[in-house]
């Protein structure tokens, strides 16, 4: 198993420890948790390692409801369900308008229908976190967050054939 999993351990570890560090944010990102962190090196810490860890759920969630190329493609449906999520495990220890703040930051200094998109799945995943008031487990979320993929509610989309479609579309990179 070790063997079979080991780069992909080292990938994940890797990217976790660069999320911890500044490395792998934006600089508006950077200064939103260094903000929230209250400017001691210690909660700089805290605040990254919850948001490098949500980003890892977000991921394995996604990994999880689609495929492993769905879980790092820009573009796919399955990239949809990962911003949604990320905002909405956000949400849960930062607040509703921080995860909000910080998936804008996240955008800052991209453009194109890549960047649009990422915008109105964050968005989405703000409405489906107003729908339930909140309140959810993890595994509850990334149900309602899965099911609202598949629906195509919320305005959620992605890009297909170079088009932004809704999320009801078929996608053959992540069925």
């Amino acid at each position: 198993m070790i063997t079979k999993f080991g780069a992909a351990v080292q990938v994940d570890w890797d990217n976790l420890v660069k999320t911890i560090r500044g490395k792998n944010l934006t600089p508006p990102e950077k200064e939103q948790l260094n903000t929230l962190a209250g400017g001691t090196d210690a909660n700089k810490f805290i605040i990254r390692l919850v948001y490098a860890a949500n980003a890892y759920a977000a991921q394995l969630s996604t990994a999880a409801k689609f495929n492993v190329s769905g879980s790092t493609c820009e573009n796919c449906k399955a990239n949809a369900f990962k911003h949604a999520l990320f905002l909405i495990f956000n949400a849960e220890p930062f607040t509703l308008e921080i995860a909000s703040v910080l998936a804008a930051a996240h955008e800052v200094g991209t453009s194109g229908k890549n960047t649009e998109m990422d915008k109105k799945n964050n968005a989405a995943g703000k409405l489906i976190y107003e729908q339930f008031s909140g309140i959810g487990t993890p595994f509850q979320w990334i149900d309602r967050v899965k099911a609202a993929t598949n629906q195509g509610q919320y305005g959620m989309v992605f890009i297909k054939d170079g088009n932004e479609v809704s999320t009801t579309v078929v996608d053959p990179t992540c069925p």
